[in-house]
Parts: C-alpha cells; sequence; structure tokens
C-alpha cells in the first residue's frame, strides 16, 4: 500500500474523483508481484506528511523474474517514472560435472573389485557468482539521483533502484529427494564390457558402485586409458591404453536469487521529539524539517535527511524445469571427469590437459596373472574357459 500520489484517481469505494488530487494506492501481491487492487482518495495535509514509500517494502522487488521456454529472465515493465522496459537480464546454468572417484587407480585388475565414487552432493557455485547477470539499472536512473550518485528524495519517492542482478546455482542430488512433488533418481551406471560378458551388474543405481571385469581391456580400440610412468613411479600424463568405458548420469535442481540497490533515507535528528498532531488514521503532523521518525505518534523531532543505497537480496528460490517445458522438474547431467588417489596424491584423468574439461570415465584393465589362454579369449571373441569342479575321492 503506497500512502501518498499525486495526480488524477479515482476513489474505488466511492467511484468519485479524489479532488484534492492526492490518493493512495492498495497493493495485493501474488504471482511473484504486486498488483494494484483498488485506491483511495488523502486529504492534502495527510499527503504532505507521508514518506509515500510501501510499507511493506522488504517484500516488494523493482523487477520479478520470470520462468520462461527460453529459461530464467529479468524483464521490467515502465513502472512510475522509472524507464524499465529496456532492462533485460538472463542467465544459464547446468548440473555439475560429475566427478567420480576410482580405485584401485590408474588401472583396474581382472576379477577384482573396482569401486567408483561420486563426489558429495553440491552446489555450483554455493554462492552463485558463477552464473549472475551483468548489473542492470533504469535508463533514466541519473534523473533521480544527485551529483554524488546518492538518490534525490523524488527518487527515494519513485523507489529508483540500481545494479539488479540475477543469480543462479544448481545442486546436484543424491536421489530420492522431493523436488516440486517429485522424486528425483538416483545417479545411474552403465558399464561397458565385452559382448559375452553381458550381465547385471553392467547397471547400477546410487552415489557409488563397483564392477568387476573378467578380462583385461587389451584389444579394445577405445585408447583413453591413462598410462603409467615406470621410470618416475606415477600416474602418466598420456592416455594412450585400451580402456572400458563407464556412462553416468546424475540429476541435479537449479535455485534462483535477487540482488539490488534500493534508495533508502536515514532521519537524522538535530533535536528531541516534541508533541504535535495526530491524524484519527494514526498518521503524524509532521511540519516542514521535522519527521515522526524514531518518535511515538503523535510526535515529531527537527531534522533532515540523507540518501543513500541499500542492498537488498531476496532468498534462494528453486526453480521447477516443467515451467520452461521440460519433462521434469530437475535436470541432469552426463558431462564426468574420473580420477583416483595414488600415493596419497589426487589425480583426474584429462587427456586435453585442461582441468576443468570433462573427460568422461575410462578404465584400464590388466591382467596379472600368468595364463596360457587362447587368442580369442585376449581379443574378446570368446569368454575365458571355467574350471569344472572334479569329485574328490576321501
Amino acid at each position: 500500500e503506497y500512502t501518498c500520489q499525486v495526480g488524477d484517481a479515482t476513489d474505488s469505494d466511492t467511484g468519485l474523483p479524489c479532488s484534492d488530487g492526492y490518493y493512495g494506492t492498495t497493493y495485493e501481491y501474488e504471482g511473484g508481484t504486486w498488483w494494484a487492487v483498488g485506491t483511495y482518495c488523502m486529504a492534502r495535509a495527510q499527503c504532505e506528511t507521508s514518506e509515500g514509500t510501501p510499507l511493506d517494502e522488504d517484500t516488494t522487488l523493482p523487477c520479478v523474474p520470470t520462468i520462461t521456454s527460453e529459461g530464467i529472465v529479468l524483464v521490467c515493465q515502465p513502472s512510475a517514472e522509472i524507464e524499465t522496459w529496456n532492462v533485460r537480464a538472463e542467465v544459464n546454468t547446468s548440473c555439475p560435472i560429475n566427478e567420480v572417484m576410482r580405485a584401485p587407480y590408474p588401472r583396474a585388475l581382472v576379477n577384482v573389485t573396482t569401486t567408483f565414487i561420486l563426489s558429495p552432493a553440491l552446489y555450483n557455485p554455493v554462492d552463485g557468482t558463477g552464473f549472475a547477470s551483468d548489473p542492470q539499472s533504469p535508463a533514466n536512473l541519473g534523473s533521480f539521483v544527485d551529483a554524488q550518485g546518492n538518490p534525490t528524495e523524488h527518487g527515494y519517492e519513485v523507489g529508483i533502484w540500481k545494479d539488479f542482478r540475477l543469480l543462479m546455482r544448481s545442486h546436484r542430488f543424491n536421489g530420492g529427494e522431493d523436488w516440486f512433488g517429485q522424486t528425483v533418481p538416483q545417479p545411474q551406471w552403465h558399464f561397458d564390457d565385452r559382448s559375452w560378458n553381458a550381465n547385471a551388474s553392467q547397471d547400477q543405481q546410487g552415489p557409488r558402485a563397483t564392477y568387476i571385469y573378467q578380462t583385461s581391456s587389451a584389444g579394445l580400440s577405445t585408447l583413453s586409458g591413462r598410462a603409467f610412468d615406470m621410470v618416475n613411479k606415477r600416474p602418466a600424463d598420456s592416455y594412450n591404453l585400451p580402456a572400458y568405458g563407464v556412462t553416468l548420469r546424475s540429476y541435479c535442481g537449479h535455485d534462483w536469487k535477487v540482488t539490488v540497490k534500493v534508495a533508502q533515507r536515514v532521519w537524522q535528528p538535530s533535536g528531541a521529539c516534541y508533541a504535535t498532531e495526530l491524524y484519527p488514521d494514526g498518521t503524524t503532523l509532521e511540519p516542514e524539517g521535522t519527521s515522526n521518525e524514531g518518535c511515538e505518534p503523535g510526535y515529531v523531532s527537527p531534522g533532515q535527511w540523507s540518501y543513500g543505497w541499500q542492498e537488498y537480496a531476496t532468498e534462494w528460490t528453486g526453480i521447477d524445469l516443467r515451467q520452461t517445458g521440460r519433462a521434469t522438474a530437475y535436470d541432469s547431467r552426463t558431462r564426468t571427469r574420473s580420477g583416483g588417489f595414488f600415493k596419497d596424491v589426487s589425480y583426474w584423468d584429462t587427456p586435453s590437459g585442461d582441468p576443468d574439461e570433462a573427460s568422461g570415465i575410462w578404465v584400464p584393465v590388466l591382467e596379472v596373472q600368468s595364463v596360457l589362454r587362447s587368442a580369442c579369449v585376449a581379443s574378446g571373441e570368446c569368454p575365458p574357459p571355467k574350471v569344472e569342479p572334479t569329485a574328490v575321492t576321501p
């Protein structure tokens, strides 16, 4: 509700125009914005003592982000004397890259369990600064500030603002969380293997998975496995070993928030509060050079206003991606990079040399026992022979 505005208006209850040209507007908050639902006339004396600011200004934003098929965008419409129709801010984000640590590392062993662990759920980034729009301000901001860049009285009256920013972040789920009424799936793993070794463990769920390779990766056409530096006894910086592939799909949710600087004024009293006239509607007569700020109803103090900018930020709010045309409220991620520990040192597999580039999960597997086998076993064309149980004569 605005306690005072100047101009032509009609009282919503009586249908009559406001004779003095002063009126207030009643607003209701719905769907993320304020909507004018009615006006009421005010007396000139009442209007002269009014601050003309929203009573509930902490929940009022100069622009309201909107979720569209293009993502979450900021589009401000003209309001009061503030030209905002040219303001448009947009940011995009995606789920955090899957980071998987595996052991043994850097090479797995035949018939030995290999463990894959997806890093704990995280925000990307937690404060959203990595996914933020440029600061947006009204086109005619200069009309409402002084030479020092502080709001003028008129700027304060119309609610001038600047540096509106839209921020986003993403949070990876572990699975099972409720996101806008939908249960988020667990991370989905798929392990490539020889065609003859199809088995139930090739597809697993959860932030942790294990797999046992029965045949080495020798002979595979994918040469993306990390080699080992035999001289320096450490994982090499080359990726030329045949390797099995592992794919992973995880799920995340996106959040948005807003930061903005809003005009504010602070009353600086130069004397004690003294009694003045109290109107029936609860407002106080404030003679020129005085304010009721910091005084009891019916009292004012002499002084002056100082003007500046107040930082304001909303809370983080989740985004239902179904409003953008998606089938689910959450998002998914398949881009993955893997690594492991060797002698208490962590390594990330990055064939390109860029530590931020996801390279997938490629597992070179070694045969450690010396066993004579047919050539088709080494090539992957047939399974290794099985040992048949024999009867033991007591």
